[in-house]
């Protein structure tokens, strides 16, 4: 396995079980094991057989793709978290998601995962030096919903592999210490948001204020960090698709 070999740890594959839904592997720590349950998320078939409908007409297709949180992909983890919770109800184990994500376009889409889980959004001010700042925590995110029972997830795309840190987990300390954390920090393919805390380009909801009301948010941040003005700024992507026909030699 890729991880075996870049890592250098052993995760054990976990024997399935009838009638329970168990994870995949289990890397045996030096203190407290970490579960792992690995997923590949890849383009929806649906979307791909609607631009292959629309190429046929022979015009470039347009799409345009929101950058930010995004429901399913909350439910994705969300079904992940309840497959490790089932299997160790007591929390004896670390517990992390495996993401693989593959497509058209992967990048963007470990993007839309990191924004899912740290329901990350794009701000604006015009008060001072810093016009663009990245917000943490300011939507519902999965991380803070699941803060109980999912310290970390690793989103991995070709040969890219990085460990993302749940810095709102109760068990955060100790994760940060596991064997784990500590390989993928020696490769430096650590995200924490920690580290990012006295960055002026960044800003951090810590706070039980309601997130489906953005004005209140908004508020808490201008109070937080002595800002009059603050506004969202809501990133896409925006793509044009065409078909080609390969040169004789490859046909």
């Amino acid at each position: 396995m890729i991880f075996n070999e870049t890592f250098g740890l052993t995760l054990e594959d976990i024997e399935t079980q009838p009638e329970q839904r168990t994870p995949d592997f289990l890397l045996a720590g030096k203190i407290i094991p970490c579960l792992i349950e690995m997923t590949v998320k890849n383009d929806d078939p649906d979307e791909l057989e609607s631009i292959s409908e629309e190429l046929k007409s022979g015009e470039v297709v347009s799409r345009e793709t929101p950058a930010g949180r995004r429901n399913r992909l909350d439910a994705i983890v969300g079904d992940k978290v309840d497959q490790l919770d089932s299997f160790d109800p007591n929390g004896n184990c670390f517990h992390v998601i495996w993401i693989h994500c593959a497509g058209r376009d992967p990048d963007f889409l470990s993007r839309r995962f990191s924004s899912t889980l740290y329901g990350l959004q794009d701000l604006f001010t015009i008060d001072d030096d810093r016009p663009l700042m990245n917000c943490y925590y300011f939507h519902n995110s999965s991380f803070f919903k699941y803060r109980d029972c999912l310290d970390g997830v690793i989103l991995s795309f070709g040969e890219s592999m990085q460990l993302i840190i749940n810095s709102v987990s109760p068990r955060v300390m100790g994760f940060r210490a596991s064997e784990l954390v500590e390989v993928f920090r020696s490769k430096n393919g650590i995200y924490d948001p920690s580290v990012y805390e006295g960055d002026n380009d960044f800003m951090i909801v810590d706070s039980d204020i309601n997130r489906n009301d953005t004005e209140e948010v908004l508020n808490y941040l201008r109070t937080k960090y002595g800002l009059r003005h603050l506004q969202t700024i809501d990133m896409k992507r925006h793509e044009g698709i065409i078909s080609v026909e390969p040169p004789e030699e490859l046909n």
